[in-house]
């Protein structure tokens, strides 16, 4: 059954000057994680941060799998990390949100580090991201990009990076548009003023629907683009999981502002426009295309300078082709299923 929406910001005022030693709460949420969470458990202990002034809060959702007795084991010799079970909801929250919104009703920091179990964040993570937020800020996003070596896993690398570098552009014209649930800071304090999870309208996009609460409430969102917030994720295996986890995405992706959508939904189908352009004039249809892939390899050859990352020419052509073809074929299967349910770790939702 689920728990009486409640307005937390009195509890967070008591949490805060009961506990003002810490600093930052980590919150992870895991659901049947057992081939991925060491890792990102191993990098969590490496924060240099100090072990008094930092916890992390695990929220096991419910695991069929080993990942509880994992953790259990790992976190047994650190007195700074806490496994909480998730047994049941909290408001209107499912999924990522309610598990997050367990963890903020246990957190006493005053900034909320919220990451993923396929993450490892940079030793930096903590403090870089700390250092980063002033008094404006309800969110701080870090970089994710993804591992790999096969042309697949390669393309999302690039795809990562250039998509967050395009944020990092927006946010430094004073343009914030996301939030990055792998890698973001959280003011405690904004949380609990827009309600917590629980008294918010339930997304598949957790992370969007807390930036648009925060910038209702007049709080400011800040990208980061910098080495010391690096953090690396695993690839999609397949097409399959590749557009179960991106129309979960586009789900957010269409609330945003109709001028930021309509550039996005033409670079999506530009390839098919070109092609039907190129039937009518086909030099300024291969004009279009050239200039747009261009454009796009530049942009990369700048991000990946700025991150320290190797990224190729190929690595970069890779990519134009990429985009066409998945993002060209996600939009068209986002309209085919909008008002379909969609898998969130074996749930639907």
């Amino acid at each position: 059954m689920s728990a009486p929406k409640v307005h937390l910001k009195s509890l967070f005022i008591i949490k805060t000057t009961d506990s003002h030693h810490i600093k930052i709460s980590v919150l992870l949420a895991v659901r049947n994680e057992e081939h991925r969470i060491l890792p990102c458990l191993e990098a969590l202990a490496a924060l240099d941060f100090p072990t008094e002034q930092i916890e992390v809060l695990i929220g096991e959702d419910c695991s069929t799998d080993n990942t509880a007795m994992l953790i259990e084991n790992f976190i047994s010799d650190k007195p700074h990390f806490r496994c909480i079970p998730i047994k049941d909801t909290l408001g209107d929250a499912r999924a990522k949100a309610n598990v997050l919104a367990h963890l903020a009703q246990e957190a006493r920091g005053k900034f909320f580090l919220i990451t993923d179990a396929d993450v490892r964040v940079p030793p930096t993570w903590a403090k870089a991201m700390q250092q980063a937020v002033n008094t404006e800020h309800a969110i701080v996003n870090g970089v994710t990009v993804i591992e790999g070596t096969t042309f697949f896993e390669r393309a999302q690398s690039v795809d990562w990076m250039l998509a967050i570098f395009v944020l990092y552009q927006l946010s430094k014209s004073g343009i914030p548009q996301a939030a990055i649930g792998n890698n973001m800071l959280l003011r405690a304090e904004a949380y609990f003023e827009v309600g917590g999870y629980e008294n918010l309208p339930f997304s598949i996009t957790e992370d969007y629907q807390m930036f648009c609460e925060t910038q209702k409430k007049g709080w400011a969102t800040q990208q980061l683009f910098e080495p010391d917030v690096l953090a690396r994720s695993e690839a999609m295996p397949d097409a399959s999981a590749w557009f179960t986890q991106r129309l979960r995405w586009m789900r957010g992706a269409m609330r945003i502002p109709l001028q930021l959508r309509l550039p996005l939904m033409f670079l999506s189908w530009q390839l098919p426009i070109v092609l039907g352009l190129s039937f009518f004039a086909p030099l300024l249809s291969l004009g279009i295309w050239l200039s747009l892939a261009i454009f796009k390899i530049w942009l990369i050859n700048i991000a990946s300078q700025r991150l320290g990352l190797r990224k190729t020419f190929f690595d970069a052509l890779l990519y134009v082709f990429y985009f066409q073809i998945f993002y060209g074929s996600l939009l068209l299967l986002h309209f085919l299923h909008k008002d379909k349910k969609l898998d969130w770790k074996g749930r639907k939702l």
